[in-house]
């Protein structure tokens, strides 16, 4: 707690009590719901430290260092301006910020640095932030694709992406009416709800967004050229992370479910005890000639064995580098196979 009044008596503007500071501990550990108008919130509220929830009327979050420091710098900047005679006291308390930031415990949020708001200034850099924000999920993960997806970045996204449904995080995703009618889109619609995924499709017109639980999201840049291009900006505010939070749940309301041409069905298994035998064959490099040959069935069998599987999927027949993608993580690998004939 700093000292209540500076050394000629008068209040010091940078003080606020020990109540102040521990509601400022607990809002920064991300328990902002708070009673408004309490004492402790109102010396919080006047420093800046914390900011209300633009939507929410009893939620309060801490506001980034940067945007506070600078605050602060601005209000003894005035007073400096309009009151020569309290130029000594202002140069003092501008002095003091260093030790009035560094008693203040750190936000959940973190992002301190830059406010909670940085630039992404190539795919790369961008790519890296989601990569970094994605290893240590633990709740959900909500993405808007304003433009159509490379394929081969589909493919290897549907790997991690189920892996991770599989251990209970929730996947949201919206795509733009176009990718009804694409096929790299239709097929990682088809393996990802599969595994309990939900996909919808915008009619309008909505910016790239992906949104990493509560405390990450990387938004497109709107002055990026061509527009929706890979850069953005890398958000940890929690002020702006609720807005953007908002902003998805809005666009999900209005959203339609996928109704792509390949769903593939949600319940019940869509491997028969033959195409087990086959796809577990397949994954470890036997061709289709050699599996019949064991079988002791037709080439053809082999192949309109596996068909049911491609189109449950919506894998395009005779894509076995997708099939075994699928296969790689299916929970069906620990069902009865076909006995194999000696």
């Amino acid at each position: 707690m700093t000292d209540a009044v500076e050394s000629d008596g008068t209040p010091d503007p940078l003080a606020f009590s020990n109540d102040a500071l521990i509601l400022y501990e607990r809002i920064a550990r991300g328990d902002g719901h708070v009673e408004p108008g309490t004492p402790a919130l109102e010396e919080l509220l006047s420093l800046g430290l914390v900011l209300p929830h633009i939507f929410e009327t009893d939620l309060y979050l801490p506001a980034g260092r940067q945007y506070v420091w600078q605050r602060l710098v601005d209000r003894e900047r005035a007073t400096i301006e309009h009151s020569g005679d309290l130029l000594k006291q202002a140069v003092e308390r501008l002095r003091g910020l260093p030790r009035f930031f560094a008693m203040l415990p750190p936000t959940a949020t973190g992002g301190e640095d830059s406010g909670g708001i940085e630039f992404m200034k190539s795919p790369r850099d961008a790519n890296a932030a989601v990569a970094a924000a994605v290893a240590t999920v633990r709740s959900h993960v909500y993405t808007a694709h304003p433009k159509d997806r490379p394929r081969e970045v589909l493919t290897i996204s549907e790997v991690s992406d189920i892996e991770r449904l599989k251990r209970g995080v929730r996947l949201r995703t919206v795509y733009p009416d176009s990718a009804l009618s694409r096929a790299p889109e239709n097929q990682w619609v088809a393996a990802v709800t599969a595994h309990g995924a939900e996909v919808r499709t915008a009619a309008a017109p909505f910016p790239r967004m992906i949104i990493i639980d509560d405390a990450f999201a990387l938004i497109s840049d709107r002055e990026a050229v061509p527009a929706y291009s890979r850069t953005g900006w890398k958000v940890t505010h929690p002020g702006m992370l609720g807005f953007i939070q908002d902003t998805f749940k809005l666009l999900w309301h209005v959203a339609d479910p996928w109704a792509g041409r390949n769903t593939p069905r949600t319940t019940g298994t869509i491997t028969t005890p033959r195409a087990r035998t086959i796809l577990n064959a397949m994954s470890v490099g036997k061709t289709h000639d050699v599996i019949a040959k064991s079988l002791g069935v037709s080439t053809r069998t082999v192949t309109n064995a596996l068909s049911p599987v491609y189109d449950a999927l919506g894998i395009e027949a005779g894509d076995r580098f997708r099939l075994g993608l699928w296969w790689a993580t299916s929970d069906e690998r620990e069902l009865e196979e076909e006995s194999i004939k000696e």
